[in-house]
């Protein structure tokens, strides 16, 4: 690949050319990803390689773009550590940024490490709705298990889908295909089986508290935060996007962080 950087002289169906070429886009799973970017792994102070997020993470007026991380930026962390005096300061310079104490090998090649390694969204989009999936399962009322394992078994699901395990008592077996496709008939299930006695009391009254709704809000709460979690699946997972899919991502991915914030911690 460094060579192609440099430019290699090709013999084309019979015409010599001189082949130029560099590095893309690289994806991998979380962790490996960010061993790729030198950044440390997750469960570190900011230890995402897309932004520097610590404990505001859930606060929705965060501004992403100012505590973004940027290569230039990135470099000049990297300087500091590679320069201090002592492996204990570099240790100290590289827990403070979330970096490594050594560059990784895709770092002798031209490229903008942050850009060029997106988060997996496969990945993402499933860890997800696992983590949705057991909240709202955890506080539902044993009437409301009962009415949701009803309309789970009758929903009509596509004829190609494979049979998905229980979701209550099987959701730890989900197979990340399974989360997002539960995910994305989440909304109709529920709108069909949720009701004010489908949750246990205590869940209940915490997010009556938070959100300072009645009853049959708190229950449209729940379903509308399905459905825009199943709307973001839907638009991630198209197989061509338009500017204007772009634009309307983007407007659901900022709904749904507003949405998850407010039913995840009421349920804490």
């Amino acid at each position: 690949m460094k060579q192609l950087e440099e430019g290699i002289l090709m013999n084309v169906q019979g015409r010599d050319c001189w082949i130029v070429a560099g590095l893309g886009c690289v994806n991998a799973d979380l962790p490996q990803g960010n061993d790729l970017t030198s950044v440390k792994r997750y469960g570190v102070i900011r230890g995402c390689r897309t932004c520097l997020a610590k404990e505001n993470a859930t606060d929705t007026t965060l501004d992403i773009a100012s505590i973004s991380r940027y290569h230039h930026i990135t470099n000049i962390q990297f300087k500091n550590i590679f320069t201090a005096t002592t492996l204990e300061n570099q240790n100290n310079i590289a827990k403070e940024y979330g970096l490594r104490t050594s560059l990784p090998i895709l770092d002798q090649l031209q490229r903008e490490r942050h850009l060029q390694s997106p988060q997996d969204i496969y990945h993402i989009i499933a860890g997800k709705t696992l983590k949705l999936l057991k909240l709202t399962t955890a506080m539902l009322s044993l009437e409301g298990e009962q009415i949701f394992i009803e309309e789970w078994k009758s929903f009509e699901y596509p004829k190609q889908w494979s049979k998905l395990p229980n979701p209550i008592s099987h959701l730890e077996s989900f197979m990340m295909s399974d989360r997002v496709r539960l995910g994305m008939v989440m909304p109709f299930i529920l709108n069909r089986s949720l009701t004010t006695n489908s949750l246990k009391q205590q869940e209940m009254d915490k997010l009556q508290r938070r959100t300072k709704l009645n009853c049959n809000q708190v229950i449209n709460t729940i379903i509308k935060c399905w459905a825009i979690v199943a709307k973001c699946s839907q638009l991630a997972f198209k197989f061509s996007l338009t500017i204007d899919d772009y634009i309307e991502l983007e407007r659901y991915l900022k709904k749904e962080r507003e949405a998850l914030v407010e039913v995840k911690y009421s349920l804490y």
